[in-house]
């Protein structure tokens, strides 16, 4: 790999093996370097290949306003979440959480700390990936000295969820929200008291989880209004809990139930609510 742009003494553009550009990270890397010598591989931290051109012009602004150490802290973190979830994330990771961290550090040092409102939901729907975020607390403390709130746990939690499943971080929030009170009129209507702990609970939230994705991303539906009627005059109980979820989604988020969406959902509450808890 060879230099072919120099942004600053910790960052330079170069070409990987299949000829595309990328952004290369590492302390010292650019100094002292000059365009066509050969990328010094003991000095790199990372290799951010971006999948568009947006992407990677957001990701040279973010790494040339951020401390090196910030960045380093945050490429651990990063790393520490794809191999706990066994999984890869894009690069837009990156932006999102080392953006995030670094206004985080800035606000422990200004006693300008933020409450994190969905951290209730976060713990106990995202639970790996609150743990990832309880872990990074810990890799900032070891690396920076310092110890960012739990509420820091909870938002970069978010980060990893919006990258898992959807490119839109409001959309990650407001399937937090949504799968919270569903299941709170679901805990209220049948006066359960579920837990993670329990298979057919942890399936649920599972099941729940993948529809709320495709129905906050508007998917196509096919309307099954007459499917849906018949299922409610078979079990009138299940259909009273899912017309509380409509109204629910209808008042608190402005969404609009199909024929569909309630069919799968009475199906998911009948099989729920003939579990054993």
């Amino acid at each position: 790999m060879r230099v072919t742009k120099i942004i600053n003494n910790n960052l330079v553009h170069s070409e990987n093996e299949k000829g595309e550009d990328v952004i290369v990270f590492g302390c010292g890397i650019g100094f002292k370097t000059h365009i066509g010598d050969v990328v010094d591989k003991e000095k790199i931290d990372k290799i951010y290949v971006g999948s568009t051109s947006e992407t990677k012009n957001k990701l040279e602004l973010l790494v040339q306003r951020i401390p090196y150490e910030h960045i380093s802290v945050c490429n651990e973190i990063i790393q520490y979440a794809k191999d706990t979830l066994g999984k890869t994330l894009d690069d837009n990771i990156y932006i999102g959480i080392t953006d995030h961290v670094n206004f985080a550090i800035e606000r422990f040092y200004t006693n300008t700390a933020v409450k994190n409102g969905l951290l209730w939901e976060i713990q106990e729907f995202y639970r790996q990936e609150y743990a990832i975020g309880l872990k990074a607390l810990d890799i900032i403390e070891k690396r920076l000295g310092i110890r960012l709130p739990e509420d820091e746990a909870g938002f970069l939690a978010l980060h990893v969820v919006n990258n898992e499943t959807s490119p839109e971080m409001s959309n990650t929030i407001t399937e937090a929200k949504m799968l919270f009170g569903i299941i709170n009129i679901i805990k209220y209507e049948y006066k359960i008291n579920m837990s993670q702990k329990n298979s057919s609970y942890g399936q649920f939230v599972s099941t729940l989880k993948f529809f709320l994705k495709g129905f906050l991303e508007k998917q196509p539906q096919n309307d099954a209004e007459e499917v849906y009627s018949f299922l409610a005059k078979k079990w009138p109980s299940e259909a009273r809990c899912v017309e509380k979820i409509k109204k629910y989604c209808e008042v608190g988020f402005g969404l609009l139930l199909s024929g569909e969406d309630k069919a799968f959902l009475i199906f998911q509450v009948r099989r729920l609510s003939k579990s054993n808890y």
